[in-house]
């Protein structure tokens, strides 16, 4: 099993696969304050400081300059809210009003 420790101040994760393209994502986002641990059994799990460093993994295994963003606008079930630099759901909420 992999952990991301309770302590451990990279708290920007990456839950994967051992594939190479975005099938291989399982779940990304922010593990939450310290004190709260993450747990897989997932063979990859990474972490980061920063969610902009998360976005650029993110992107490069799925080949797209713009998956992290659209899957925070999107709500997508394979991010962990919240995020810090895009609006959850934002696509959705426009969606809606039209």
């Amino acid at each position: 099993m992999n952990t991301l420790e309770k302590n451990d101040p990279k708290r920007w994760f990456l839950v994967r696969d051992n594939g190479e393209d975005e099938q291989s994502l399982q779940v990304f986002g922010y593990a939450g304050d310290i004190g709260t641990e993450v747990q897989t059994n997932h063979p990859i799990l990474s972490n980061w400081l920063t969610e902009q460093e998360l976005e650029k993994e993110v992107n490069s295994i799925a080949g797209s300059d713009s998956y992290y963003k659209e899957a925070v606008e999107t709500e997508s079930y394979k991010f962990q809210m919240p995020s810090q630099i895009y609006e959850y759901g934002l696509r959705f909420k426009e969606e809606v009003k039209e």
